[in-house]
């Protein structure tokens, strides 16, 4: 706000030293007030432009090259810069983001409008942050050409990552590029927006309202109510069919009044919103008047004018006033209390430029834009329902330009009033219209074509043919660590699991184990009782009165606690993994949910008690390691121990009880030696705990002896003929029944094996697998079979739904090919259209191997009528879904809906 020359400046500019006046800024010393905090406000968004804004734009624009910025207020903070809308004309592409797949009209309008009345040409859309890895085409395809119609017309999709190491790396996803299973399948919406990028860049915008930007009563300290007037105004004029721009006072002052219209950069305003503006530009209210006098159509809402860089109520600006709100001479002016009175009035005034006559958009509001390119009218119109009307105030030759394909066809209107053009809406509302009006020509007018009658749905049967096809690619361990050569199939990382002592079936997710037991948070209790509760496998422990029972307590000693991914940092994951595995404490995420942070529990108690076993290969002095919170106290085999930097074991079984006295996070780790690490873990790195893969350490089981078998089951993907998976105990597989072959494919050091079930024969539908295994020391339920376990599958059956209800294919992101025979028994008359119903999130179509096309967005129907023979016909589906699947693996929040596949209901339908 000050430095040394700016003194001097003000001087300079205003022709006064503002020194004396700077209580100004602070406090209101009389009519001065608004005056100089608003000669304030200029000298200071002046030199930062002087300074920074403009050598930034030149420096740019001697390279060729476009500059736009994302900033925190988008266009929403009035006085962002000082200045938003005069600081950031100096963006080659003035733009917005738009998190969540947002259309939001005020961000969008803000920046259209700087670009419009500057003559950028761009406008620069992010999009679209945070919607998450389940983002699907539909959703995309959906804001995109709504914020397109809104006024954008060039997309950076919102990140492109470098790498998401192993799944655990994000940045507010998606990462609409290789990271999203169905990449591949963007190229037509790509070339689609490409053409409207270009189309929506050329010539002028059209529109009849220009609503005033309120930078001066934020500036002259009257507070924020204008702003909250002018964006509701401007946000119910679009949703209610006008188009408007915003318009800045330097924009308004270059204005040419003429026609009754504020004439600037190829626009032509018929109405000034004026939204509760206490403090307005001296320069504003002269042009007022003007524009009054040459018959425009001012609309003042809310609180009037009273003062300008003048002062306040002095007689220059009452003398202003009087001539604009007070000269009865022109009843061109109207002062209402709301903005839902503005849009009446324009109504009475003139025909709207746009308008949905029949016809109600499917969801959200119709989208329009109207731009001048070349002598003709150009209207872009998105999510209008077929079978409505449309009147566009223009005339002329109509022809359609279609944005997937760059083709161009004639078409015929409905009527032509003495107003404009009515058309009839043939297309889907999901479809996008760029219509033409040439003046040259005269439109060709035409009843519209019967509708085609239904003459049959023939719902098809839910049984297809099946078959996996991925797509992520793990060739640099984007998915998962380590990397390999090859795309992610069909995993499954947890399932349903019980053991031989008769434990109730609970799910459970592999490399998570029981490890300890926990107490917690309690009173704190006398280490006697606790430890003779557990001698006599007493679960149960009764402290005055109060019982508390023992809990399992599961960590991975890769992943650390199952939900529990400690500091991750903004906007999601980022590749850390801690090595405090004991995590007490009442779990409170940070304001961003990508911290969490532990406090006391609600029953204000902070006492904390493991319980575990180890078994040592010798007696000895074994090493011990702590976190930074340390026990209160150390039992080991019912004796409390003062030595903590090495605790002497017994050979066999060893049982331990720590004490922690306080909420954190901590570890307790023993080792025979110093660390010796299997060489095959280091490839996980960063996505392991320090103890991941280490030799010598010495593995915590809550067992007495390990005699147990564990027992986990889950349903497959369709098509299964193998499974790939490593176990630390010996396993036998049996699917529907039926015993698999085993193979051990590999052995390491640390006794996991690497192996290979085959089944007798291939599964076609979704099967029942059973995996029994033995459970060696330290490797209790979940943790004995190690990460994933990869399906191997062929083509199978499914029956038509989501398939992330089938566990094997719950995280399952990629594609599928669903195939079908349909019988035709005669030759088809008429049309024939293949409905599939609801799709997340792609449908490729081929019949008898001919390509039908590619839907992205709903509805997924296709018209099959000439691929379709006599007899029988083979119906393809190439389906892929979204990430969000892949990444409900890792503790990111940004998953989303697991929905995937064709939902159906899948029908075909007759017309004549």
């Amino acid at each position: 706000m000050w430095n040394d020359t700016f003194r001097a400046e003000f001087q300079k500019r205003k022709g006064y030293d503002v020194a004396p006046l700077l209580d100004a800024l602070y406090m209101d010393i009389g009519e001065k007030t608004p005056a100089v905090r608003l000669d304030f406000n200029d000298v200071l968004v002046s030199l930062s432009e002087e300074n920074f804004f403009i050598p930034l734009y030149n420096w740019h624009n001697e390279r060729g090259l476009l500059f736009g910025c994302d900033h925190g207020g988008r266009g929403k903070d009035v006085g962002e810069f000082g200045d938003y809308f005069r600081t950031q004309r100096w963006n080659q592409a003035p733009g917005c983001d738009q998190p969540y797949i947002q259309k939001d009209i005020v961000k969008d309008k803000v920046a259209a409008s700087i670009s419009h009345l500057y003559e950028r040409q761009r406008v620069w859309l992010e999009g679209f942050h945070s919607s998450g890895w389940s983002t699907n085409t539909d959703q995309l395809y959906d804001a995109i050409f709504a914020n397109y119609a809104l006024g954008q017309n060039i997309l950076s999709l919102h990140g492109f990552y470098y790498s998401t190491m192993g799944g655990w790396w994000e940045w507010a996803p998606p990462c609409n590029h290789i990271h999203e299973a169905y990449w591949e399948e963007m190229q037509p919406l790509l070339t689609c927006t490409e053409r409207l990028s270009y189309i929506l860049s050329q010539g002028y915008h059209r529109a009849d309202v220009a609503v005033l930007y309120p930078v001066e009563p934020v500036v002259a300290g009257y507070g924020d109510d204008c702003v909250k007037t002018a964006f509701d105004a401007g946000d119910y004029l679009y949703r209610n069919g006008f188009d408007f721009d915003f318009m800045d006072y330097e924009s308004l002052a270059r204005c040419k009044v003429k026609n009754q219209c504020l004439n600037i950069a190829g626009e032509h305003f018929k109405v000034l919103v004026i939204p509760s503006m206490k403090a307005i530009r001296h320069s504003s209210l002269e042009k007022i008047l003007e524009f009054k006098r040459n018959g425009g159509i001012i609309i003042n809402i809310g609180e009037r004018p009273e003062a300008t860089e003048k002062g306040r109520m002095t007689q220059p600006v009452e003398k202003l006033l009087e001539a604009i709100f007070n000269d009865d001479s022109k009843n061109n002016i109207y002062q209402v209390d709301n903005y839902q009175q503005v849009t009446e009035i324009i109504d009475r005034s003139m025909p709207r430029d746009f308008r949905v006559l029949s016809g109600y958009p499917v969801k959200d509001i119709p989208y329009f834009q109207h731009r001048y390119i070349d002598g003709k009218d150009f209207y872009f119109v998105y999510n209008v329902s077929k079978g409505g009307e449309c009147f566009f105030r223009a005339h002329g030759a109509v022809t359609l330009w279609n944005p997937w394909d760059g083709t161009i066809r004639s078409i015929s209107a409905q009527r032509v009033t003495k107003e404009g053009t009515v058309l009839y809406v043939s297309q889907e509302s999901s479809d996008v219209y760029v219509i033409c009006f040439d003046p040259k020509g005269k439109a060709q007018v035409a009843e519209p074509m019967a509708e085609k009658q239904m003459k049959e749905r023939r719902l098809l049967n839910d049984e297809w043919n099946f078959e996996i096809v991925p797509t992520l690619d793990n060739t640099y361990g984007d998915f998962l660590l380590p990397a390999y050569n090859g795309k992610v199939g069909a995993m499954i990382y947890q399932a349903n699991y019980t053991n031989d002592l008769g434990r109730e079936p609970v799910m459970r997710t592999f490399t998570f184990g029981t490890k300890m037991l926990m107490l917690g948070a309690v009173l704190e209790i006398e280490p006697e009782k606790l430890l003779t509760s557990l001698t006599k496998d007493e679960f149960m422990v009764n402290v005055n009165g109060v019982q508390y029972t023992w809990q399992p307590y599961e960590f991975s000693w890769r992943w650390g606690v199952e939900h529990d991914y400690g500091h991750q940092g903004w906007h999601g994951l980022k590749a850390k993994m801690y090595d405090d595995f004991i995590r007490v404490g009442k779990k409170v995420p940070t304001w961003n949910a990508n911290e969490i942070q532990r406090m006391k529990e609600d029953n204000g108690e902070q006492n904390y008690y493991f319980f575990t076993r180890v078994m040592a290969p010798e007696e000895g002095m074994y090493m011990a390691e702590y976190g930074e919170m340390r026990p209160a106290s150390i039992y080991l085999n019912g004796e409390k121990t003062s030595d903590v930097s090495a605790l002497k074991l017994k050979k066999g079984v060893n049982e331990i009880l720590l004490h922690f006295s306080s909420y954190g996070v901590s570890r307790f780790a023993l080792r025979k030696a110093e660390p010796d690490i299997e060489a095959r873990t280091l490839a996980e790195t960063p996505l392991r705990m320090k103890f991941r893969g280490d030799r010598s350490l010495l593995l915590f089981d809550t067992r007495k002896q390990a005699d147990t078998k564990g027992r986990f089951t889950f349903l497959s993907a369709p098509g299964l003929e193998s499974l790939l998976f490593s176990s630390y105990g010996k396993a036998k597989v049996t699917v529907n029944g039926v015993e698999a072959k085993m193979n051990v494919l590999k052995t390491y050091t640390d006794g996991l094996m690497m192996i290979r079930a085959d089944l007798p024969e291939k599964q076609l539908e979704p099967s029942r697998v059973i995996i029994k295994v033995d459970e060696p020391w330290g490797y209790a339920d979940g943790s004995v079979i190690d990460g994933p376990i990869e399906q191997v599958c062929s083509e199978g059956i499914i029956r038509i739904g989501d398939w992330s209800q089938i566990e094997g294919l719950t995280k399952y992101s990629g594609g599928a090919w669903y195939r079908y025979h349909l019988k035709v028994d005669k030759p088809v008359q008429g049309q024939m259209m293949l409905d599939l119903g609801k799709v997340v999130s792609t449908a490729r179509l081929k019949v008898n191997g001919q390509e039908v096309g590619l839907r992205l967005a709903a509805p997924y129907v296709f018209d099959i009528s000439d691929k379709v023979n006599q007899g029988d016909n083979l119906i393809e589906v190439f389906v892929i879904n979204t990430s969000g699947n892949h990444y409900s693996s890792t503790p990111s929040r940004y998953c989303g809906s697991l929905e995937s596949g064709i939902l159906g209901p899948v029908r075909i339908l007759l017309t004549e």
